[in-house]
């Protein structure tokens, strides 16, 4: 990866083909890491085997809380760092009501800052990232590493373990991102205005209607009264 945080070959932000093709990679060789789906499965298995499980069969939730039990411990090793992609791969799938591209984001971003990630995860959270990034996600989001519920690490994880390095963790490159994310709030921003004035418009033709109807009643003021009364 260059400094740039673009892999070689991909000038700017990979053609969406690519992406695309990348994700679809993604899941068949984290799939293909688990044991066959269905049969092998018992109530007693891993969160991580549980997650790969439920997701298969469209249980989006189910698969969120057990693949972030997995993440959730350092100890997870391998199966750790590939539950922060199918964290990400499940909130960028449109079948998923509850799918957040921020949270895609997020969790390929952790595989992205990493220690212990390897060239083929980092590619992978790179499709996964930039994927988001298309779905609206904010660019500027960065995973807290202080932040307690996901392992900031899969290695060492004894305390005498060597410190997390510090070092500066490139993303891809996100300036379209911004540019589409503006124009979607200009967007939201006019659709919201729009709303207020057709209220406005409805509430003014409502009053005069209102006027109307007063200006049609009868002018009683200059009647009189029969005589004799």
């Amino acid at each position: 990866m260059t400094r740039s945080g673009v892999h070689p070959g991909w000038p700017g932000r990979p053609p969406r083909r690519r992406v695309v093709s990348i994700l679809v990679a993604t899941v068949v060789a984290l799939q293909g890491c688990g044991t066959a789906l269905g049969r092998y499965f018992s109530p007693g298995s891993e969160p991580y085997d549980k997650g790969v499980l439920r997701l298969s069969e469209g249980d989006f939730s189910a698969a969120d809380s057990a693949f972030r039990e997995t993440a959730s411990r350092c100890e997870s090793g391998g199966r750790g760092r590939k539950a922060l992609l199918f964290l990400a791969l499940l909130h960028l799938d449109p079948r998923n009501g509850g799918a957040v591209p921020d949270t895609a984001a997020l969790m390929a971003g952790r595989v992205l800052e990493l220690p212990d990630a390897s060239p083929e995860d980092r590619i992978q959270a790179e499709a996964l990232y930039v994927s988001a990034l298309d779905r609206g996600a904010d660019p500027d989001l960065r995973p807290d590493r202080s932040a307690p519920g996901l392992a900031p690490r899969f290695e060492w994880c004894a305390e005498a373990g060597p410190p997390l390095p510090d070092r500066e963790v490139t993303y891809p490159d996100a300036k379209g991102a911004r540019a589409f994310r503006g124009l979607r709030e200009q967007r939201d921003s006019l659709a919201g205005q729009n709303r207020k004035l057709t209220r406005t418009i409805t509430e003014l033709q409502a009053e005069l209607e209102r006027i109307r109807k007063l200006l049609r009643l009868p002018d009683t003021s200059t009647v009189r009264p029969p005589r004799g009364s």
